[in-house]
């Protein structure tokens, strides 16, 4: 057979051409790994290599490098002309990257360049940059650096310059097909606005949005926050401020502001894929999800974002031969967005009246806070064993006080959770008392705090390790059985005499860590832990649709969903087509993985996966079920390989866990560690995405 095709491809896609043994690049290699040494304070540094022959046509590089003793700093001195700048320094001096006793590293250099820009930037001093600073120059004696950093000066005449705000020009809805015919349409507390004609936005909204005012002295800060406001709107493709100066006014800058508009109304589809395999029980899942979005940008001309939501999935029972579907869900969702701090309920004006709140932590909320209307409807069928209804809505804030944090807070929100189980898992909840307490109908409720999700990135290079944190916490049922305990303290109150109000608090932290090795190679972790407690006199147990569970493509994935625990417990599942129900009131969960570049499209990893769940409460059905001191025993132990493919707009994940360590003890030999047949018992996983 013609095999000129395939080899066409391999040469192009797959394989990579041979690499010429070449004297100079040699060389220069070893002089790259020198000057890394240098600047890592290693200035003695020496590298040595050798060129050895592995048979007729293939050779290797071996490369020695000798760094010798590294040099730290004893000292930095700043030097300048300028007895201004100089003495701004000086005072700021404690915030310096470069301290006595450091270990020399070009990077702390960098640093202290960017942290002196930025202090000048933000007093006023606009054109200030790096090129104002000299490299250092340093005294080497013992091992110890005394480092000196010149500031110079525009020129040898004249000073650097410090500028206020002269004019602010904004241009809504900018094209700039049509740049010069925008004429001077209104201004407001010193800003210019520029309009071609009736303006689709009200201009209040930029109020709050736009930090640089005419007279002011510039500050880099205002920029940024200015420029970061404004994007946060989602109103515009693009957000760019541009400086001009005069040279008849020395001392000023104008600024013009340009705001090209995105589209006002946004239709969008998706289409979602995932599968499990869990061979222990012959059990195969192919699900897919299709979704249907709608936005409409500038609803009210107040910068309102409307959006909407149609979530549809299906998971098809590929071995059971009687029904098409394992799973059926839909979700419906629509969300009002207002560019605004709208304290609805007067609690925050409350506590800032009483003090509880500082003042400047509600100016902060009236700068950055946005409002946030949602209401929400999911429909979820597990064929023949259960299915539920559930309605919620919420009113509350996004607040994003800098580019790290991000808060998401609902302060009032009912949710109404209505399940029907089939008979199939009814026989389970009649056998297990404490699950079937945790499946009933119920209420949802908060008004002065219903739930809060808080996430930190931390703002650093891929190289230098990503990482960031999550927090989540949520209350139900506080305000209500406060009343309750007033006017009724030994009847439980319930809604229209059949619904319960539930009674529970949960908590909720995770951290993601990701390090670049090389071009071709990444590390990633995640840690997280959960717990949920009921409270209150007539609560016993946390909703089941609360309680935290493991196990499936984002979690242990040597398990399927749900399958895992509670503590030392292990459902003897007998039929391949019955889901997992598995939940508990605490969660410890780590995941490590090594990432890897292939070739073409595909990425490979190493994974391993350590969790587990437990309750906190007695059940007498699971009695090791429940969280005790011997806890660490009953951590579940998964590994596995994963294949990915990288398709720019999405990653198509495949996933093969395999268990190595069950979270109870062999019924014969005691061993909780599994002494074979690890790839028969692995679970195979299809997802889009990473993992974490």
């Amino acid at each position: 057979s013609d095999t000129t095709g395939w080899n066409n491809w391999v040469r192009r896609v797959v394989a990579e051409s041979p690499v010429i043994q070449n004297e100079k690049l040699t060389e220069a290699t070893a002089e790259a790994m020198k000057s890394y040494l240098q600047h890592k304070g290693y200035f003695n540094a020496s590298v040595e290599y050798e060129t050895v022959m592995k048979g007729s046509k293939t050779t290797k590089n071996i490369y020695r490098a000798y760094p010798y003793s590294r040099y730290h700093y004893d000292s930095l001195r700043y030097a300048s002309n300028d007895s201004i700048l100089l003495d701004v320094l000086e005072k700021n001096r404690a915030g310096s990257f470069i301290r006595s006793g450091d270990g020399v590293d070009v990077r702390n250099y960098d640093k202290e360049v960017g942290r002196i820009v930025r202090l000048f930037r933000n007093m006023g001093y606009y054109d200030f940059s790096r090129i104002y600073l000299s490299p250092l120059a340093v005294d080497t004696s013992d091992l110890k650096v005394d480092a000196t950093m010149t500031l110079y000066s525009p020129t040898d005449s004249t000073r650097h310059q410090k500028y206020h705000i002269n004019q602010v020009y904004v241009y809504p809805n900018y094209d700039p097909d049509f740049k010069d015919k925008y004429l001077s349409h209104e201004k407001i507390n010193g800003v210019q606005y520029m309009s071609i004609g009736d303006e689709q936005i009200k201009y209040s909204v930029f109020e709050r949005n736009i930090l640089l005012k005419e007279g002011e002295l510039y500050k880099l800060t205002n920029e940024e926050v200015t420029k970061r406001r404004l994007g946060s709107l989602g109103l515009y493709k693009f957000i760019s401020i541009r400086p001009v100066f005069h040279d008849s006014l020395p001392g000023v800058v104008d600024f013009q502001i340009f705001l090209p508009s995105k589209e006002r109304m946004e239709l969008a589809t998706d289409l979602e894929v995932n599968t499990a395999n869990n061979n222990t029980l012959q059990n195969t899942s192919i699900g897919t999800g299709l979704s249907f979005s709608y936005r409409n940008r500038n609803t009210f001309r107040g910068a309102e974002v409307l959006s909407g939501n149609i979530d549809a999935g299906v998971e098809f029972a590929i071995r059971d031969p009687n029904r098409v579907f394992n799973s059926i869900d839909i979700n419906l969702g629509a969300e009002l967005n207002m560019p605004k701090f709208a304290d609805f309920t007067g609690l925050f004006s409350a506590l800032r009246f009483s003090r509880i709140l500082p003042k400047r932590s509600y100016q902060k909320l009236q700068e950055t806070a946005n409002t946030r209307l949602k209401v929400g409807y999911t429909y979820v069928s597990l064929v023949d064993f259960y299915q539920y209804n559930s309605l919620d809505a919420s009113f509350g804030f996004n607040i994003s006080p800098n580019d790290r944090w991000k808060l998401i807070l609902s302060q009032v929100g009912v949710d109404y959770f209505r399940p029907k189980a089939q008979p199939d898992f009814q026989t389970i909840l009649d056998d297990n008392q404490f699950l079937a307490r945790s499946f009933g109908s119920q209420l949802f409720t908060g008004v002065l705090f219903r739930d809060m999700t808080a996430s930190y990135t931390a703002n650093r290079s891929p190289e230098e390790g990503l990482w960031s944190l999550r927090m989540y916490g949520e209350v139900s049922g506080m305000e209500i059985l406060g009343i309750n305990s007033i006017f009724a303290p030994n009847k439980e109150w319930v809604f229209f005499d059949s619904l319960q109000y539930a009674n529970y608090v949960k908590a909720e932290v995770e951290a993601r860590w990701s390090k670049t090795l090389s071009p071709r190679t990444a590390i990633a972790m995640k840690a997280g832990v959960g717990v949920a407690a009921p409270y209150g006199r007539f609560s016993r147990v946390v909703p089941f649709v609360k309680q935290f569970y493991v196990g499936g493509p984002n979690s242990i994935r040597a398990w399927s969903v749900r399958e895992l625990g509670p503590g030392g417990h292990f459902e003897n599942v007998v039929n391949p087509n019955q889901p997992f129900y598995q939940t508990g009131d605490l969660k410890l969960e780590y995941s490590l993985e090594y990432r890897f570049d292939m070739f073409w499209l595909l990425e490979g990893a190493a994974f391993l996966d350590i969790g587990n769940i437990w309750l906190l409460q007695t059940d007498v059905d699971r009695p090791e079920a429940k969280l005790s001191s011997d806890f660490w025993k009953q951590f579940a132990v998964g590994t596995g390989l994963g294949l990915r493919a990288d398709f720019t707009y999405f990653i198509l994940r495949f996933d093969y866990g395999i268990p190595i360590r069950n979270n109870y003890p062999n019924g014969d030999t005691g061993k909780y560690w599994l002494d074979g047949g690890y790839l028969r018992a692995g679970t195979f996983n299809l997802a889009i995405g990473y993992p974490f």
